[in-house]
């Protein structure tokens, strides 16, 4: 606790497993502290605080009470020590669906990494809602993930879920000691009770700084190594084949677009692998590969757990320079955990700076494992 004091929240929420923590209220209470020389440790007694709305949700009927203490004491168990600090920042969100019939959207964001949850305020009246609100978390595991679920609040009523992100950091911790940083717009993905179609975006910016003190338990890395030896290396091989683009804006005065695709993927280590599809002169607006068969592009080596991010960029080749239509980020995590053997999706293309809509790609993925039998060295 810092010398001077400050102000200490306890928010309370209803978990659930199947669908999103609801939000019950929060209490908050302002701690003094004397000198810093003062041997006196500090202490609250235990007192029950009244639950309030919080700035996100002002207005909505609250009620119930938390009892809580507040002790310091000279030696503290903070738990496992963690291998890194993630902070992330809810930017903003696009194209959000019109939740009530005679208001826009009043959206705000529930953030949860590992057992943490934390919520951004509300912005009120707008499918196009700006946050900039940063959250910060300590990490214990490459395993962990971080959930982004987005709702309209109802000041009356239960909040109205909009749609989820779900986001793998594992490429980011997996790239070393140095602080990694990465800013992407993440396609919103339906969840229970929500709507189904036209979901919009959310940017996140993401910053991993690893802790340099944080050594994995002696006997975790050596059970890690011994499994590591003992079975096979298990890889996959990502299949995407580009089917078709449409609604492409005209980028030559003269003439229609000659129109490829390039996808670019960052491997956990950090090595960028780049493939590219033939060009269809003449594909103007809504270019068809191999009549609507498709062309596919095959990565190799793939690590499902890393759940790196696909970027798929459409072009209009030129003499000049090539000309970028637009682009879109593919999650590998999601796709790697879906049931479907051959994912069909339409992905909307933007800018560079996404400001603007540039038309849709139709692409298939599909992942095939590949195992690979070592003989242990004797």
């Amino acid at each position: 606790m810092p010398p001077i004091g400050g102000h200490l929240r306890i928010e309370i929420y209803d978990h659930d497993v199947a669908s999103t923590h609801d939000f019950l209220g929060q209490a908050q209470v302002h701690i003094t502290r004397g000198q810093d020389d003062d041997p006196v440790p500090y202490c609250v007694p235990v007192r029950s605080y009244p639950l309030k709305p919080s700035l996100r949700n002002p207005g909505k009927s609250v009620q119930g009470t938390v009892s809580f203490c507040v002790e310091e004491e000279e030696e503290i168990d903070l738990g496992p020590i963690a291998m890194g600090e993630l902070r992330i920042t809810i930017c903003e969100a696009r194209d959000l669906p019109k939740m009530d019939t005679l208001s826009n959207t009043d959206a705000y964001a529930q953030i949860e990494v590992e057992e943490a949850v934390a919520a951004t305020k509300t912005i009120r009246d707008t499918e196009f809602p700006v946050w900039n609100e940063e959250f910060v978390f300590d990490v214990h595991s490459e395993e962990s993930t971080c959930t982004v679920r987005l709702f309209d609040h109802d000041p009356v009523d239960t909040d109205d879920p909009i749609g989820q992100v779900l986001v793998q950091f594992a490429h980011l911790i997996g790239r070393g000691d140095e602080m990694t940083t990465e800013s992407n717009w993440f396609g919103i993905q339906q969840t229970p009770g929500g709507p189904t179609s036209r979901l919009g975006e959310l940017k996140l910016d993401i910053a991993w700084t690893p802790n340099l003190d944080y050594a994995p338990p002696e006997n975790e890395a050596t059970e890690a190594a011994t499994i590591a030896a003992a079975e096979p290396k298990i890889a996959a091989r990502l299949h995407l084949t580009v089917i078709e683009a449409s609604s492409l804006p005209k980028m030559d005065l003269l003439g229609k677009n000659d129109v490829y695709v390039k996808a670019s993927l960052r491997m956990a280590g950090g090595d960028e692998v780049i493939q590219r599809t033939t060009t269809i002169d003449g594909g103007g607006s809504s270019p068809r590969w191999s009549g609507g068969q498709g062309e596919t592009l095959s990565f190799d080596d793939v690590d499902a757990k890393s759940s790196p991010t696909l970027l798929v960029s459409v072009y209009d080749e030129d003499r000049g320079g090539d000309d970028l239509i637009g682009q879109c980020h593919v999650s590998l995590h999601e796709l790697a955990g879906s049931d479907e053997e051959f994912v069909d999706v339409w992905y909307d293309l933007s800018s560079e700076d996404g400001a603007k809509r540039r038309g849709r790609v139709r692409v298939v993925t599909r992942f095939e494992m590949v195992t690979t039998l070592e003989e242990p060295l004797l």
